[in-house]
């Protein structure tokens, strides 16, 4: 039976034969599609690893920020932590010390740049902002260069009270890990009840704080 006038390549009432001729480039474009969208992704990712750090510390009236790069022993590498602390402290003045934990995925500059937290120096605290990275402050089981707990207990907290007036006798020497709500591993909040000798206590304060 002859075909009807105008059915061909693309004429959906052509035979079988030509439904496959339009089948096979609508798989071939879809292919392609999915490969562009995957590059773009991947290029996308790359650029988003090389954009500038913004940081924006806030400021508050009677206290200061200072940022400390130091050579941790435990990571073999420097490390910068962040503080905060009154502008102004007597001399032979000992303060207690607060020690913000960021989550994973975010930054030690996130307590400064996106909350209020500073406010707190100005009531006698010093604050201290680690630079946990994604380790949740334990010492990973497969890298031996990245003993986070170690970094975090014996060398960055040394440091700080080398460097500003925290209190180190035994009735105000508790340490307070504040951390940021996406801190969820078990295993970190355990790191502050492993160092008895240190009488380190875990607040999660990230809620009540103002953003």
């Amino acid at each position: 039976m002859p075909s009807a006038p105008g059915a061909g390549r693309g004429d959906l009432r052509g035979d079988r034969g030509a439904l496959r001729i339009i089948d096979l480039p609508m798989k071939a474009v879809l292919s392609l599609s999915c490969l562009a969208i995957a590059a773009l992704a991947a290029l996308a990712g790359c650029h988003r690893g090389q954009l500038p750090l913004v940081d924006h510390p806030r400021s508050f009236p009677g206290v200061v920020s200072k940022d400390v790069t130091f050579y941790s022993s435990a990571l073999d590498r420097n490390m910068t932590y962040r503080v905060y602390l009154p502008r102004d402290v007597s001399a032979g003045a000992r303060l207690p010390a607060v020690y913000l934990l960021h989550g994973c995925g975010t930054s030690f500059r996130d307590w400064s740049n996106y909350s209020d937290v500073g406010a707190y120096a100005a009531k006698g605290f010093i604050l201290v902002m680690v630079d946990g990275a994604c380790s949740y402050y334990v010492n990973a089981a497969l890298n031996s260069k990245d003993r986070y707990e170690d970094y975090f207990v014996h060398d960055l907290i040394s440091d700080a009270e080398s460097r500003f007036p925290v209190s180190c006798d035994r009735e105000n020497r508790a340490r307070n890990f504040c951390r940021w709500r996406s801190v969820r591993s078990p295993r970190a909040r355990l790191t502050g009840f492993s160092r008895v000798h240190r009488r380190l206590t875990l607040r999660a304060i990230q809620g009540p704080l103002r953003m």
